[in-house]
């Protein structure tokens, strides 16, 4: 798709290529100021533009476009930059971010979530910002975008939400720029490091969603959603191995979880009863946890034998 670019050497060449990415920013602005509706699709196209400068350009020129690109949005919009604050900022940043992990050769897992974490930080710590500023809460105009403007436990979905739109985001530019990322990472394999501190993360995300479901649902949930991202993630690389005991042992699990939430869930209180995928979640980390262990050991075995 993107076979026609290539890593641009000249300041010339670099400002071309950034004055391109940010005509495109200020295009969805100004699009979206008119037809709203199409904020559905901005949000999800935008840190792809960042992302295409990070590859293609040279990192030092960043700044320059993130300013520019602020600046024309904010110029265009001056009535109401509230977009620029809540969508284009987070999204330059996060998507800068994200080209990074690509090129310095972050795990997947990492490349997906890290830039997600980015743009969820940046796009709630501006709500208050914006509230401040226009006097309305953003979130409204964001929950009446997707339909959920009347849903009862918006407040309590919100964060889960944004980052859910995050993690769309950071998908999404995967799957378009993956053939340009092998070129700075041929092959990103999983090693004993990683797998151990990702189970040490999802262990302290189940407990920090155990915590704040008595203290602060709307942070259980998103520390639920997080959790359950690097849980695809184990089952996703067993079903990779092709390891026939490991991935019946990932279907029984599930079914097991499952058939757990369907028979609790009429005995839990509303809005607690999504919060049993915490379930799954701590069954497949404790199965990956055994996994690990029982590799260490064999190659462990292996290298005594040779000895």
């Amino acid at each position: 798709m993107f076979s026609r670019f290539k890593k641009r050497t000249t300041l010339i060449q670099n400002i071309a290529f950034m004055s391109l990415m940010a005509a495109i920013n200020v295009v969805f602005v100004l699009l979206t100021t008119f037809i709203p509706f199409l904020v559905i699709l901005m949000i999800f196209i935008l840190p792809l533009t960042s992302v295409l400068v990070t590859i293609f350009c040279k990192k030092r020129y960043f700044l320059l476009y993130f300013l520019a690109t602020t600046g024309l949005c904010m110029v265009c919009t001056l009535w109401n930059f509230s977009d620029t604050l809540f969508y284009v900022i987070p999204s330059m940043i996060s998507g800068f971010v994200f080209g990074l992990f690509a090129i310095y050769k972050f795990p997947l897992l990492y490349l997906i979530l890290g830039p997600s974490i980015i743009y969820f930080g940046f796009s709630y710590a501006s709500i208050p910002l914006i509230q401040l500023i226009y006097g309305f809460n953003i979130i409204d105009t964001f929950a009446n975008a997707f339909a959920l403007g009347d849903f009862i436990y918006l407040d309590v979905i919100t964060p889960s939400f944004i980052f859910i739109i995050a993690l769309i985001q950071s998908t999404i530019s995967y799957m378009i720029i993956k053939e340009e990322i092998k070129k700075f990472n041929q092959s990103v394999e999983e090693n004993n490091d990683f797998m151990w501190l990702n189970i040490i993360i999802n262990v302290v995300l189940l407990g920090l969603l155990t915590l704040f479901a008595f203290i602060y649902l709307p942070i259980s949930y998103l520390m639920m959603i997080i959790s359950l991202m690097i849980t695809i993630y184990f089952i996703s690389l067993d079903i990779a191995s092709r390891k026939l005991i490991s991935i019946i042992i990932d279907g029984i699990v599930v079914f097991i979880s499952l058939l757990a939430l369907l028979i609790s869930y009429q005995y839990i209180p509303n809005p607690y009863q999504l919060l049993l995928f915490g379930i799954l979640e701590f069954l497949i980390t404790v199965k990956t946890f055994i996994n690990k262990c029982l590799l260490c050991r064999n190659n462990k075995d292996k290298i005594n034998t040779l000895e």
